[in-house]
């Protein structure tokens, strides 16, 4: 008993984690912290941190101290809005929900990703018997920080009668449906890593087998052998039943799409289901415009080169009802052409597909009446469509309204209506685009800027997802600030 006492007693007390400073981590010799998550790093249930508390997990990070979340929460839903708001603020941590702290599984589980022994590491959380109990019976230093709120119940009655609610029903949960942690963000190293090939077999010139050749070559001849898969996509529909629960339990650390903008997009939503998996991207397809706004090599070899040997980086994408997008979304007269300029047509004339579908759209578009509600507030207009430009497009650079730099910097979306004067304008416009000697003439575009952006339109439009059809209006697009990571040269 008196061994289960001493078990409940924090080795240091603080009254918020910003005490919590690089020196004092240094002078224990400790080189990762694991937070708890509601009441530690934010109020309960708040999903709000404080700018306080940001910069004291950034301190940690940029002094090299490895962090992660730990938390018996079994909410997905309000654990990705907590990663969606450190990703907001350029803070990638790992985190495993529905962890049944004390049990010591979720402890070792961030430790091996960690790569650090218990000793190395300071388990940090408001709880007695989740947090504190369960750091010393993993043999980790036990921080414990005070209740956000201040009353002397909470504190003291209130809070034993908490724990002892957490870990009663933590047992019957795990009684119940099994033990299983779910793992977010296991950023892991991509010389260790392993890696998944969606290669798109329908994607531009019939190299699909070829690529896949080199692939298997050039991991043949790794001196370190990491692990990969090679996978066909005939159909993508099935990606997710395939493949989803590698994703989240880190079999996977990188998903590679062999194809164009379409697969990169299938891909993503894989990565979905653990945004700390890296994409990689051996472009193939027709236009291959992510990749060119990256700089990633159309030369599969140097491609390849990038994944295993280049950076990462973390880029801007957007969500538009249940598709992911990283370079635009178009409603109308873009999205037309992209649902009239089929695989076949693609397959036989190459990006000269679009021109021609596009140079039938021109001639008498039709105007539309459109609602546009950007981040709350009501904007009617009319045009003969919309594009919506990701921060990070290869598209940008052809808008004249748009500062590129300056538009890299903020945090939403470029939303541009298109009204013509005339309809030769947009096949003057289109010649110079494809041409590379687009000046800005093109007039006038109706420009707004916003992070949450509803469209509505009377007749219905079409809607196309980066180079993808997929319905009509209305549609729901959110801004997701710097949320992928992909590898870059």
């Amino acid at each position: 008993m008196n061994k289960f006492l001493q078990n409940l007693k924090p080795n240091i007390t603080l009254e918020n984690i910003t005490q919590l400073a690089p020196q004092m981590m240094k002078d224990r010799k400790l080189e990762g912290a694991i937070f708890d998550l509601d009441d530690t790093l934010m109020p309960e249930r708040s999903g709000k941190f404080s700018e306080q508390i940001v910069q004291c997990l950034k301190r940690l990070q940029e002094n090299g101290f490895k962090t992660g979340i730990i938390t018996n929460n079994f909410s997905s839903k309000y654990c990705e809005k907590v990663l969606n708001l450190l990703a907001e603020e350029d803070l990638i941590i790992p985190m495993i929900e529905n962890a049944y702290k004390p049990d010591i599984l979720c402890f070792q589980q961030m430790l091996d990703f960690f790569e650090l022994t218990a000793d190395k590491v300071a388990m940090v959380g408001d709880g007695i018997f989740t947090d504190t109990f369960g750091a010393h019976k993993m043999g980790m230093l036990a921080i414990r920080v005070r209740w956000f709120s201040k009353s002397f119940f909470k504190r003291g009655l209130l809070l034993a009668l908490r724990e002892i609610i957490v870990c009663s029903s933590d047992l019957v949960r795990r009684l119940w449906f099994g033990h299983k942690t779910k793992q977010y963000n296991m950023l892991k190293s991509s010389s260790n890593g392993s890696y998944l090939f969606l290669v798109n077999p329908k994607s531009g010139q019939d190299n699909a087998k070829e690529i896949t050749e080199l692939i298997e070559q050039t991991f043949a001849n790794l001196p370190n052998k990491a692990n990969y898969k090679v996978h066909e996509c005939h159909q993508f529909d099935n990606l997710n039943e395939l493949f989803a629960e590698d994703i989240r339990t880190g079999k996977y650390t990188a998903i590679v799409a062999v194809g164009g903008d379409g697969t990169v997009r299938e891909a993503i939503g894989l990565i979905k289901n653990n945004w700390s998996v890296v994409l990689g991207v051996i472009p193939s397809g027709t236009g291959n415009l992510f990749a060119k706004s990256l700089n990633i090599s159309a030369q599969p070899k140097q491609a390849l080169e990038t994944i295993l040997l280049g950076e990462t980086q973390k880029v801007n994408i957007s969500k538009a009802s249940n598709h992911y997008l990283t370079l635009c979304a178009g409603v109308g007269i873009d999205a037309n052409i992209m649902k009239l300029t089929t695989s076949e047509k693609k397959k036989a004339l190459g990006i000269w597909a679009y021109c021609l579908e596009a140079a039938k759209q021109v001639i008498a578009p039709k105007q539309a009446r459109l609602l546009l509600s950007i981040d709350g507030k009501n904007i009617w207009t009319t045009g003969i469509g919309a594009l919506i430009i990701n921060r990070n497009s290869y598209i940008q650079a052809f808008l004249p309204q748009i500062n590129l730099e300056e538009s890299l910097q903020r945090k939403s979306l470029d939303i541009c209506v298109l009204k013509p004067q005339q309809d030769l304008d947009y096949i003057t416009a289109l010649a110079q685009v494809f041409s590379n000697q687009y000046k800005g003439s093109l007039e006038p575009i109706q420009h707004f800027e916003g992070r949450n952006l509803k469209i509505l339109s009377w007749p219905p439009l079409n809607v196309q997802v980066d180079g993808d059809y997929i319905g009509k209006t209305p549609i729901t697009i959110e801004f997701l600030h710097k949320r992928l990571l992909v590898f870059v040269p």
